[in-house]
C-alpha cells in the first residue's frame, strides 16, 4: 500500500536543530537532502510532497528524487494541506506530517493519518504506519473465535449463574 506523505515544510525545518539555525533556503534544501539520503518516507513507492508558505508565484517542482516541493501563493501552507486532503479521493493513504494542532484536528477528521515531526525526522513513523496497515489487512474475520473454548465455557457458565440464577 503506497502512502503519500504531505509535509508541513517550515514546521519540520524548525523542529530539526541542524536545519533551524540555517537561512530559509538552506533549511529547505537541507530538509530535502535529509529526506532523500535517509529515505524518511520508508518505501520508495511512497511519495512525498513538502509544502512551504508563501512565494509570490505559487509553484510546484519535482526533484530527481521524486519529492515534490510546493510553494503556496495566496494561501498558507496549512490551508493548502487541508485542501489537499479534503479534495483527495483516498485520504486514508495520506500521512500528514506536522505538529500544528489545527491541521492535525482537521485532517484527522477527514481520515488522513498523522505523524509528528520528530517521529518523521527519526525515520520511525513510516515503518510504524506500514506495519499498522499490514496488521489491519491481517486481522481475523469477525466470525472467527478469538478465545479458547475453555474460556468461552467459563464465561457462559458465569453469565448463566447471573442471568438464569442457576445453582451449582
Amino acid at each position: 500500500m503506497a502512502l503519500h506523505f504531505v509535509l508541513d515544510g517550515y514546521n519540520l525545518v524548525k523542529q530539526d536543530a541542524h536545519l533551524a539555525v540555517l537561512k530559509l533556503e538552506a533549511g529547505r534544501n537541507g530538509l530535502l537532502k535529509l529526506i532523500e539520503v535517509r529515505e524518511l518516507q520508508g518505501s520508495k513507492t511512497n511519495t512525498v510532497t513538502i509544502v512551504f508558505d508563501g512565494q509570490l508565484g505559487a509553484s510546484s517542482e519535482r526533484h530527481e528524487s521524486g519529492i515534490e516541493v510546493v510553494f503556496t501563493s495566496f494561501e498558507t501552507a496549512d490551508d493548502w494541506i487541508k485542501r489537499f486532503v479534503e479534495e483527495s479521493t483516498a485520504p486514508k493513504s495520506i500521512v500528514v506530517v506536522t505538529d500544528d494542532r489545527e491541521i492535525r484536528h482537521y485532517v484527522r477528521a477527514l481520515g488522513a493519518a498523522l505523524m509528528g515531526t520528530r517521529e518523521f525526522l527519526e525515520g520511525r513513523g513510516s515503518r510504524r504506519r506500514e506495519a499498522d496497515a499490514a496488521r489491519k489487512l491481517k486481522r481475523p474475520q469477525a466470525d472467527k473465535k478469538e478465545i479458547s473454548s475453555v474460556v468461552e465455557h467459563k464465561i457462559t457458565s458465569e453469565f448463566s449463574k447471573l442471568w438464569l440464577k442457576d445453582k451449582k
